[in-house]
């Protein structure tokens, strides 16, 4: 099954991208990227905004 996916350009401060990194860096997550979809999940949840499993895979 093939999921629509878009390329998107984020700046972040040097806090955020050292966070990210450390993340990656202790092993919870593969790439920072999976972090930040994991953070989009948590906040879409938060606001009660429902996702299919096949569109959070994306």
């Amino acid at each position: 099954m093939s999921v629509e996916k878009e390329r998107m350009s984020l700046t972040l401060t040097k806090y955020y991208v050292d966070r990210l990194n450390r993340l990656v860096e202790t092993g919870l997550y593969m790439e920072r990227q999976d972090a930040i979809r994991h953070a989009l999940s948590l906040l879409y949840e938060y606001h009660g905004i429902p996702l299919t499993l096949s569109e959070a895979e994306g």
